[in-house]
């Protein structure tokens, strides 16, 4: 174990100062090393500008310690050093050794070493990205979300954290009497979801900075409940102080780490002497369920009415029953417009922002297979594969357990025995899942799966659902019969294969909205972590939308029932 030992440098807030930085870390490589890694997090750059130019000149002496930085990016100075670089959400080099992370992400470095980073404080926005942000000091929900997947999506355990913003909470069961005036700064640069983003991640180091110039050092907290859960690693969490701060604290910090690759189950799960309880376990559970359940932002899929659905027959076919769907939307409306105005459900209201209603005056690109009387087939935007599919009601029903027209129930039956055909010749079986959680107009998911694959079904959600309780349940048990309305609900489902149900309980617990995508994507079943991602995967397609739906369309077309 001690041959992979790594000794690793954390430095605060460097804001421009680089060669006293560099300076003080030859001096502590020269005195105590070598060092294998160097991190900083907080703000490195600062705005002397011309202070940057001499350091990627190569006017400032550089420790042979490869160096990678966490921080906010003068982006519009920046431009005039790296006119190849117009975004750094996704990190860069620059200059040979010292590496910008970017945004967000995880980076396993080839000592064995896994970081996950988060850049900024978060912002809540309806927006899907933060393309207005480019001096990265905001992270968005999707950002926070898919840290999260990429993380969970591996067994490996994060070694070390970085973070700009606080955790709120931390200082539960610490032990410790903090100053009022660092506990406004802390208050001022802190947040819920780096608490759970810690919940989540468990990581065995976090370090701050950048936002409160104070070096600290809290106790090692738990990551489980004694006699009750398995054992797991502690975390230790480090705030860095600034490299200007006036009372001489601390702003740069040295530890010996060994990856936890090379450790042992007992070696990763061992309790240092004065370990507290989890600090913000209690803290998530008394979350409102409002907040939980903040809508999802529901931009990922749309749809055109007027894109062309296939030549001759079909065509008109599906032409006639958008044309009658309308006439009915047109008759509900007026009939709605005649109700006093107090009356009027929210439910009309969602429907006029959903993106999956098909009255909806927002759709906008088509992405639909077949449309049925009730509900309809559409390809997934950013899929997990070309064949990923949903069915959808036509009528705004927030989940399944929610449907009360049989004709309803019969179609959702007949599209899922019609996918199964579909599959079958490409000697697949069909994987059903459905999530009643941060969602208004259900969506199945359909997917396929390798014939071959099935066998391993069970390991895999056992790996990836290990943090939560699910049911399994027997082939002839109904998921109404088990869910009630209003329960947010996982439901999974492979036809003569395997099944199951979560209650999400979100007032204890994270609950990551993609990981349907995240169990397929495991590899030992599609195996494209890659891809759990949508926007990546909508980004990065060799395909048009369009172009994959008329594929998919024509292909589907010999078991589509509609026609």
């Amino acid at each position: 174990m001690a041959s992979n030992s790594l000794k690793i440098l954390v430095a605060g807030s460097v804001k421009g100062q680089y060669e006293k930085f560099f300076k003080r870390v030859s001096d502590v490589n020269r005195k105590a090393g070598p060092f294998d890694l160097l991190l900083c997090v907080g703000d490195f750059f600062g705005d002397d500008i011309d202070a940057y130019k001499e350091l990627i000149n190569g006017s400032t002496e550089l420790p042979n310690t490869p160096t990678y930085i966490l921080s906010r990016i003068p982006h519009q100075q920046l431009l005039q050093f790296h006119p190849n670089i117009d975004n750094f959400d996704q990190g860069c080099e620059l200059i040979d050794g010292v590496t910008f992370l970017g945004r967000s992400g995880i980076l396993t470095t080839s000592l064995g070493l896994r970081i996950a980073y988060l850049n900024g404080r978060y912002r809540k926005s309806s927006a899907d990205n933060n393309d207005d942000d480019k001096d990265l000091d905001f992270f968005s929900e999707k950002e926070y979300e898919s840290l999260i997947m990429s993380c969970q999506s591996s067994s490996d355990i994060i070694d070390v954290l970085l973070t700009i913003e606080w955790p709120k909470h931390i200082f539960n069961h610490a032990g410790i009497d903090v100053d009022d005036s660092i506990l406004t700064m802390i208050e001022k640069s802190n947040s819920m979801k780096i608490s759970q983003l810690c919940n989540s991640l468990r990581p065995r180091y976090h370090f701050v900075g950048g936002l409160v110039d104070w070096f600290y050092e809290r106790v090692p907290y738990r990551n489980h409940k004694v006699l009750i859960e398995t054992s797991r690693n502690v975390s230790r969490f480090l705030s860095m102080a600034n490299i200007d701060n006036v009372k001489k604290m601390k702003w740069i910090y040295a530890f010996n780490i060994v990856p936890s690759r090379y450790l042992t189950a007992q070696e990763i799960t061992a309790q240092p002497t004065g370990v507290s309880e989890n600090p913000y376990r209690n803290a998530l559970q008394e979350q409102s369920e409002q907040d939980a359940f903040e809508q999802d932002h529901s931009n990922q899929f749309r749809y055109d009415l007027s894109h062309d659905h296939g030549d001759g027959d079909s065509g008109r076919r599906s032409n006639d029953k958008r044309k009658r769907h309308g006439h009915q939307q047109d008759q509900q409306q007026q009939q709605q417009n005649r109700q006093p105005k107090e009356r009027r459900t929210n439910n009309s209201v969602d429907q006029q922002n959903c993106w999956f209603c098909l009255a909806s005056p927002d759709v906008d690109k088509s992405l639909i297979v077949s449309i049925g009387d009730h509900s309809y087939l559409a390809l997934a935007k950013g899929g997990l594969t070309d064949d990923h599919m949903m069915i959808l009601p036509i009528e705004h029903i927030r989940s399944t357990v929610e449907i009360n027209n049989d004709g309803l129930h019969e179609e959702i039956n007949k599209f899922k025995q019609a996918l199964t055909k579909f599959y079958q010749q490409k000697s697949m079986v069909p994987v059903f899942f459905e999530r009643n959680f941060k969602s208004a107009h259900f969506q199945i998911q359909v997917l396929g799966l390798p014939e071959t694959k099935t066998s391993f079904l069970r390991e895999a959600i056992d790996e990836i659902f290990k943090p939560f309780k699910y049911f399994e349940l027997n082939s002839n048990e109904e998921l109404n019969e088990i869910i009630n309305q209003n329960v947010p609900y996982f439901y999974f489902e492979c036809p003569n294969h395997y099944k199951f149900v979560v209650r999400i309980q979100v007032k204890r617990e994270f609950f990551p909205i993609q990981i349907g995508r995240q169990l397929m994507a495991h590899k030992l079943l599609l195996n494209c972590p890659e891809r759990i991602d949508w926007k990546y995967c909508a980004k990065n397609s060799k395909k048009s939308a369009a172009e994959l739906t008329r594929t998919i369309r024509d292909s589907f077309q010999p078991f589509d029932f509609t026609l």
